[in-house]
């Protein structure tokens, strides 16, 4: 199983259990890419999404 199986996986059993790097490392990992940081607030867009 690959990395971001498992991850992913332990994120759906644990949701308060994960770490926020996973959590980018995910977004990562299903094309979502980091466009701004303002403060503590990380906003991530993906290429094709309407948003």
């Amino acid at each position: 199983m690959a990395s971001r199986d498992k991850l992913l996986e332990r994120a759906r059993n644990n949701q308060t259990g994960i770490r926020f790097d996973e959590v980018v490392r995910l977004l990562w990992a299903f094309g979502y890419h980091e466009v701004r940081v303002t403060g503590s607030h990380h906003h991530f867009h993906r290429a094709g999404s309407r948003c």
